[in-house]
């Protein structure tokens, strides 16, 4: 199945089962994520629309670095003999991540199934915790602390997309 864009945003029905869904699969965090983005969709309009043109090029280029960096860490850990199965998922999910948001704003085609783009939303907010703790361990100001600012930024609007271009 390809994917295509039914609406610009879930309709209320669509959102209270999209809620109910990530609820009942125990993705407590993903339901907080749409009510949030349901939020500032109601305040600004469409959200991945007012994205400006500078944080869209800075979202492209931290899931280009962060692509990059699980590219090299899958390298190594296959050098090493190490289990890759969770750096693949990851590095599928970001890929998928920047192909929706290269289609949302730059009309790049992507094909995907349905249950990629899932597994991709699922990934990605699984990765949240983690660069969060981090985020709140590094010094302000610090180079570390803008790079996770920018990855949290362009991971938020990746699911943003996925979800806009969810059936």
């Amino acid at each position: 199945m390809r994917c295509k864009r039914l609406a610009r945003h879930p309709t209320p029905r669509q959102l209270v089962l999209l809620l109910t869904i990530h609820i009942m699969k125990g993705t407590l965090y993903g339901a907080l994520l749409l009510i949030y983005d349901d939020i500032l969709w109601i305040e600004g309009g469409h959200y991945m629309e007012n994205v400006s043109n500078g944080d869209q090029l800075e979202s492209i280029k931290s899931l280009q670095s962060t692509i990059s960096k699980l590219e090299n860490a899958l390298s190594q850990m296959t050098q090493n003999g190490a289990n890759t199965t969770l750096v693949k998922k990851r590095l599928k999910a970001v890929y998928i991540g920047l192909a929706m948001l290269e289609k949302v704003w730059n009309q790049r085609p992507h094909h995907c199934t349905q249950e990629d783009l899932a597994q991709a939303r699922n990934v990605i907010i699984g990765l949240f915790p983690s660069i969060e703790n981090s985020y709140a361990k590094s010094k302000a100001g610090s180079p570390q602390r803008t790079l996770l600012e920018r990855r949290i930024k362009a991971l938020k609007l990746a699911v943003q997309a996925i979800d806009d271009l969810s059936v």
